[in-house]
């Protein structure tokens, strides 16, 4: 889980920088910040039982292709991975930790909608 939501974060910096788009040098960006933010809520919430290790941490990032690969990739964590964390909190006591990940699709939704404005 949390590799690949540290992948994306990761990626969405990326394509944050290499977009020709101002529109959606913008929107990353204002994601990026948003997402990081939750992303170490999350991390130091969900260590409250269990220490994440990260010693054979190693991130996948690709280059920029166009402005669909930001929506894929934005796409892809709210489908794949945010969904996935929530079905998995359901009917656990972790609240607090399902309610940042709520709140990290909500995120993800945002910077969606606006790219899809272009």
């Amino acid at each position: 889980m949390t590799l690949c939501i540290m992948e994306s974060l990761a990626q969405v910096q990326m394509l944050h920088w290499q977009t020709r788009s101002h529109a959606e040098h913008v929107t990353l960006g204002e994601f990026y910040e948003e997402f990081n933010e939750l992303v170490d809520r999350l991390i130091e919430t969900s260590q409250r039982d269990e220490r994440l290790k990260f010693d054979d941490l190693t991130l996948e990032i690709h280059p920029f292709t166009g402005p669909q690969y930001a929506l894929n990739v934005l796409t892809g964590l709210s489908n794949h991975i945010l969904s996935g964390i929530i079905d998995d909190l359901k009917g656990t006591e972790r609240d607090d930790v399902r309610n940042i990940v709520e709140e990290m699709d909500g995120v993800v939704n945002r910077a969606l909608f606006k790219l899809s404005l272009r």
